[in-house]
């Protein structure tokens, strides 16, 4: 079956266009076999564990090269949004989703996978045999969301609304072998670039801060750390005065607005991922130390940013000294043994750069610490 199903997907524009006839009675006689016989479409995908990667088997099974066949029918390729797929078309994809077991998630998976494209052709197809398998936390749901989250690229903002209620809950869902489905960082990025965008029409957010907040809460602390990254990145991508200075509007409104501040959402990492949107925003260190104070919690000897500071930093203790001294008291613990290395000498940085702060209690308590090591 896969060898068949492989030759008919590297010879698919030339059946198409020379021999449509003879490919349509192909693909009937396979449909049959698969239908009769399940075993023969499966992937040549050895599964790892009892956790099925539905979007890599998709990939490698017969039924995704069936799926990326139809792909290739010229019948599709300039299509106008909104106009609907030809019925030939739709037929034969719907000839692959009624298989059974793992055959129908593979159709899923992959079906998923071209989501956006779908979407755009054809949403009234995709509203009767796509969205219905959300919310039935089954391994239909689950081969969805492999697919979906699988393509790196963001829905359209009508797809994104569309599923935006069933993101937010696929954040939360426990499920068993739901979370080894989820690609977090793809996830992550949706949902910020989701927030960070106003509806013109609403003038509200696509995901309301309350619904941020909600997600980075019930999320894993992956989720948390891929966001923190992701808020990061698009400061640091920014090129233009403007579209910067709304990202940075944006990273103060998430830190103040958004980021949890409850006890289960502090730790080391998430520390230590907050010091470094600190450190790679310097114009504005000041200002983020003052709203990630009540986020932050000990950092342990394995954070190494603090050790040989570069001309950078150092340049940000110069200008900030006070800001650099709040934010060390409140991540160093009290036992000096602990401090990550290289804080003695931010510490003395510190003193140089105003030495009116070494007689500051936040400083003579460190000090304290420090010599009773």
């Amino acid at each position: 079956m896969y060898p068949v199903s492989e030759w008919i997907l590297r010879l698919s524009k030339s059946l198409f266009e020379d021999y449509p006839e003879r490919l349509e009675r192909i693909w009937e006689k396979l449909i049959k076999a698969l239908k009769t016989n399940s075993h023969i479409g499966k992937s040549l995908m050895i599964r790892q564990g009892k956790e099925p990667d539905w979007a890599t088997e998709a990939l490698n099974s017969p039924v995704g090269n069936l799926l990326k066949t139809l792909m290739n029918d010229p019948a599709i390729s300039n299509l106008n949004i909104g106009c609907g797929f030809p019925s030939p078309w739709v037929e034969r994809l719907e000839d692959l989703l009624p298989l059974k077991g793992d055959l129908r998630c593979y159709a899923i998976a992959l079906s998923a996978y071209h989501l956006n494209l779908f979407y755009e052709i054809d949403p009234d197809w995709i509203e009767n045999n796509l969205i219905p398998v959300l919310g039935q936390k089954g391994d239909d749901e689950i081969a969805f969301w492999a697919g979906f989250l699988w393509h790196t690229n963001l829905p359209g903002e009508k797809l994104f609304i569309r599923l935006k209620h069933y993101l937010l809950r696929v954040i939360s869902f426990k499920a068993k072998n739901r979370q080894s489905e989820i690609n977090t960082q793809i996830l992550s990025s949706m949902l910020l670039a989701g927030w960070a965008t106003i509806d013109p029409k609403t003038d509200n957010r696509l995901v309301t801060n309350d619904e941020m907040r909600k997600a980075l809460f019930d999320s894993n602390e992956v989720f948390r750390l891929k966001s923190l990254w992701h808020l990061e990145r698009r400061i640091a991508n920014e090129k233009t005065k403007q579209g910067k200075k709304n990202h940075e509007q944006n990273l103060f409104l998430f830190l103040t607005e958004v980021w949890p501040k409850q006890k289960k959402v502090k730790s080391r990492k998430i520390t230590e991922a907050l010091i470094m949107i600190a450190f790679s925003n310097p114009d504005n260190f000041s200002k983020i130390v003052d709203h990630i104070l009540p986020l932050v919690t000990e950092v342990g000897r394995s954070f190494h940013d603090f050790y040989m500071p570069d001309k950078e930093k150092s340049d940000i203790i110069k200008k900030f000294p006070k800001a650099m001294l709040k934010l060390m008291y409140e991540i160093l613990s009290e036992n000096a043994s602990e401090w990550p290395y290289g804080v003695e000498e931010i510490l003395e940085q510190i003193g140089i750069a105003d030495p009116a702060l070494l007689k500051n209690s936040r400083m003579v308590e460190l000090k304290r610490r420090l010599n009773t090591v």
